[in-house]
């Protein structure tokens, strides 16, 4: 319904048939939106539906740096989220108990970010949970489909950085 008017509403101010060009980004936002949904929806059916993305992905960070100590800053630099939004992310799945602040010795202030079993655990149902999506998302497709969707990705990719360098120096 919100695509057929936004259709109408390009068409209108471009006058051509936006049916036979569909723009791209409208494209990608949609099956961001879609596959989020999906993803949801897996993660619901086994029973992790209390973490958001966010929670997702701070806790893959924590678990591929585990052979390194890890401070809130270092989440911070990592996903450029403001120093109170990962104080709240943090305090959030710190209560749920994925993971612990934990003091080092160098300074008594400073509270290195630990997982916790329940965290380990809970980042592995994520990661299985993700893999599933990705074999529902391609399930039928052909290889040298999904090869051009991956180099086309690439390219959409570069345009926008590229765009975005641009623009950068001409500021």
């Amino acid at each position: 319904m919100f695509y057929n008017s936004f259709v109408r509403y390009l068409t209108f101010l471009r006058g051509d048939d936006l049916e036979k060009h569909r723009p791209i980004s409208f494209e990608i936002k949609t099956l961001y939106h879609t596959i989020g949904r999906k993803i949801d929806s897996n993660m619901r059916e086994k029973g992790i539906d209390s973490v958001t993305a966010n929670h997702g992905r701070i806790l893959g960070f924590l678990s591929r740096n585990s052979n390194r100590d890890i401070y809130q800053r270092d989440i911070e630099k990592e996903f450029d989220i403001s120093r109170s939004t990962v104080t709240n992310i943090l305090q959030l799945i710190e209560k749920k108990g994925y993971i612990k602040r934990v003091s080092t010795d160098k300074d008594m202030r400073l509270k290195k970010l630990v997982l916790t079993e329940e965290g380990v655990c809970t980042h592995s149902q994520i990661l299985s949970c993700l893999q599933l999506t990705d074999e529902q998302l391609i399930e039928g497709i052909p290889q040298e489909k999904l090869n051009t969707f991956y180099e086309v990705c690439g390219l959409i990719r570069n345009n926008c950085k590229n765009t975005y360098e641009r623009n950068k120096t001409n500021d």
